[in-house]
C-alpha cells in the first residue's frame, strides 16, 4: 500500500514559481492577468503564506495534494487559505467598484488573522483606544497581540491577574 509523503508547504514558493503557476493561483482566486496586474501581490501572499497550526499539506500516492487538519482529520483538496484570499480579492475589486478606500482592519484580518478577536479587543482597552469611537486604531491593538515581545521583555501575573510586561 502506498503511503502518502508529507510535503513543506502545499505550493512553490515565490523563487520557484513560474509565471503559469502564478497565473493560475491568479485565476483561482478571481483575479484577471491582464485586468488585474496590480494584484498579482495577492498571489505572492497566497503562495508564501503559513498553513493554519493544525493543518499540514501531503501528496497522495496518485500525485495529488491534500490538506489534513490534525484536530478534525478533515482531508481535503482545497488549500484551507484560499477561501481567506478569494475574500481579499473581492473586497478589493468591490472597493474600487464603488471607489471607496479599503478597509485596512479587514485587509488585515484577512492577511494575518487571529485566534480569538476578544484578545484585540482587550489590547485595545488597555491601550486606551475606544473601539467603537476610533476603529481606524485597531490595527494598532491587533499588531501589539500577534507580534511578539521585544528582546528581553517578558509577559507575568500581577497579583490582580493583569499582565505585567517587565
Amino acid at each position: 500500500m502506498a503511503m502518502a509523503v508529507a510535503l513543506h508547504g502545499g505550493l512553490p514558493r515565490k523563487a520557484d514559481s513560474t509565471a503559469e503557476q502564478i497565473v493560475a493561483i491568479g485565476k483561482r482566486l478571481g483575479i484577471d492577468p491582464l485586468m488585474d496586474s496590480d494584484l498579482t501581490w495577492i498571489v505572492e501572499e497566497y503562495i508564501n503564506a503559513p498553513l493554519p497550526d493544525e493543518w499540514s499539506v501531503v501528496r497522495a500516492p496518485t500525485g495529488e495534494i491534500r490538506y489534513i487538519n490534525s484536530r478534525t482529520r478533515d482531508n481535503v483538496v482545497d488549500n484551507p487559505i484560499e477561501p481567506r484570499y478569494r475574500k481579499l480579492v473581492a473586497i478589493i475589486r468591490s472597493a474600487r467598484r464603488n471607489k471607496i478606500p479599503v478597509d485596512e482592519v479587514t485587509l488585515m484580518e484577512l492577511m494575518d488573522p487571529i485566534e480569538r478577536a476578544a484578545d484585540v479587543k482587550e489590547m485595545a482597552e488597555y491601550m486606551g483606544v475606544d473601539v467603537d469611537k476610533e476603529m481606524h486604531l485597531v490595527w494598532v491593538a491587533k499588531l501589539a497581540v500577534i507580534e511578539s515581545l521585544p528582546e528581553g521583555w517578558e509577559e507575568t501575573a500581577a497579583a490582580d491577574g493583569r499582565a505585567l510586561y517587565v
